[in-house]
């Protein structure tokens, strides 16, 4: 939720800056990072899916891990190396406002189901983006991502906002930033001297100054600036007598200091405490530059019987308390990784119970917690899975000479003709309609009619015939002339049927014996 009423206000005091100009030594600049608001943006692309529970991105990167990975590049390419701070466990003052969160989530998720059963995908899609919400194992995507790229990060033990003001009031030298990212004015209460507000993927953004606000000093007079705030501009006469640009949303702070600051923040209504109805912040600002004191403002509030009875019962010491909240947080340290409070906490006992700024634990536990290894909320080891990758395509290396390897053996392939013509260890196999016409039988005799009988038994072969022949008459040991001790062997062969061509008549060697 944020201060009601401060966006607005801040807006006016706010310039648009590039990044490159935001870095005044040229180089080692560093920035703190509201985690979570860049977590949020990031869900948008898949809102439906994370509202419904699907993940169709498998072992990929999720869009939200793209998104904050994308955008700590960004930081990077221009010189601000950026230090990712995530959010801890809830502070017990902020569960009635966690638990309000969770009801109106529940009620944007079965909107976005109505819109999306009548077909209304835009208006689906901005219900589920109402009903998202980042949880630590989203929180510890990230974290791996980061890992890989080794970019800073931290968990907090409780609220990021403490933590990064902690980063914020800390010197550079002891890991100290010089500025901070995030879409949250909570920040602006905290404390921090400059925040960066609506960070574009041009590198363009809104830069604050609080310092700047204090002193009553507005931005550089700039076509865009002019733009943004030539609706909110105007003179006006202050208490003081001096003149004052506070007409519309712009506020003029001359003259105040944070604590008074801090005191309006409260007043607007935060999510540690609502504010009293009917009184925002503009109404709050006035009573504040009017009586430079909270307890003159109460007093003067208690005075007015009608907005008396609209005081909540305890509000005075429910205000108290969020205001510690945004000056004595629990924080982590990380150069005596040890929890300690955002700001000292004053020698005088405000409250004897102080676990309303964030019930403090083992230093051991919350440097594990910061390293992210343990889940901030219920404090146990994550579940250890893969790193994600971005899915690609496997291609099996080519392997040559498989197959012949194959034909080789044995095998079916042995009988392709063009595998074993590629084949060199294959035996060379000819075609089935290749084959080797049968031999002749030789005959050791000259005689004319001996070679006349060989001549007609192929011919009658060849018409389909099945002949036995007789080459010659055996003598009375049955043996071939020119032969001694051989078995007669008759020649007898069937083939299919042919008609004779014209040629195979003209020249065949029976005509020529005729």
């Amino acid at each position: 939720m944020g201060i009601k009423g401060l966006p607005t206000v801040l807006d006016a005091h706010a310039a648009r800056v590039s990044l490159a100009s935001c870095v005044e030594d040229g180089a080692n600049a560093r920035a703190a990072v509201d985690a979570y608001s860049w977590l949020h943006k990031g869900a948008f692309a898949c809102a439906r899916e994370l509202a419904l529970g699907i993940a169709p991105w498998g072992g990929r990167e999720s869009p939200y891990v793209r998104y904050c990975t994308h955008r700590a590049r960004m930081l990077r390419h221009h010189g601000i190396e950026p230090v990712m701070v995530f959010d801890g466990d809830a502070l017990p003052a902020k569960r009635r406002e966690e638990g309000e969160r969770r009801r109106r989530r529940r009620e944007a998720l079965e909107r976005g189901r109505r819109a999306e059963a009548a077909g209304d995908g835009r208006g689906a899609t901005t219900h589920f983006a109402g009903a998202t919400d980042v949880t630590p194992e989203m929180a510890r995507e990230l974290i791996v991502a980061l890992k890989r790229e080794n970019f800073e990060y931290v968990v907090a033990p409780y609220e990021a906002d403490a933590q990064i003001a902690h980063l914020a009031r800390t010197p550079k030298e002891r890991g100290g930033v010089d500025m901070v990212f995030t879409e949250d004015s909570d920040l602006v209460a905290y404390g921090c001297p400059k925040v960066m507000f609506k960070l574009e993927k041009s590198g363009d953004a809104r830069q604050f100054r609080l310092e700047d606000m204090l002193a009553g000093r507005l931005p550089a007079a700039t076509d865009e600036n002019e733009n943004e705030n030539a609706e909110n501009a105007a003179t006006t006469t202050a208490t003081n007598g001096t003149k004052k640009r506070s007409n519309g949303n712009v506020l003029n702070f001359q003259g105040w200091g944070y604590d008074l600051f801090l005191d309006l923040c409260v007043f607007s209504g935060c999510d540690f405490l609502s504010n009293i109805p009917g009184l925002g912040i503009k109404k709050m600002f006035k009573l504040l530059d009017k009586h430079r004191d909270a307890q003159a403002v109460f007093t003067a509030l208690r005075a007015d019987p009608k907005i008396n009875d609209i005081i909540p019962n305890g509000y005075e010491e429910d205000w108290r308390k969020a205001r510690m909240i945004f000056k004595h947080a629990v924080v982590y340290d990380r150069n005596s990784h040890t929890l300690v409070n955002l700001s000292p906490l004053p020698d005088e006992a405000v409250f004897d119970d102080l676990d309303f700024l964030g019930p403090k634990f083992d230093d051991g536990q919350a440097k594990r917690i910061a390293d992210g290894e343990l889940n901030p909320i219920s404090r146990e080891k994550f579940e250890k899975t893969p790193p994600p990758k971005a899915r690609t395509r496997t291609i099996e290396p080519v392997k040559f000479g498989g197959k012949r390897k194959q034909a080789s053996g044995g095998n079916a392939a042995e009988r392709s003709f063009m595998m074993n013509f590629f084949t060199k260890a294959a035996k060379k196999v000819l075609s089935p309609m290749k084959k080797s016409p049968a031999k002749l039988p030789t005959l050791d005799s000259d005689d004319d009619d001996d070679l006349a009988s060989v001549v007609l038994a192929c011919e009658a072969s060849k018409r389909n015939a099945s002949i036995e022949i007789d080459l010659l008459e055996s003598d009375d040991d049955g043996c071939l002339p020119g032969t001694k001790n051989a078995p007669p062997a008759p020649f007898a062969r069937i083939v299919p049927s042919e008609r004779p061509s014209l040629l195979k008549q003209l020249f065949s060697p029976k005509r020529r014996l005729n």
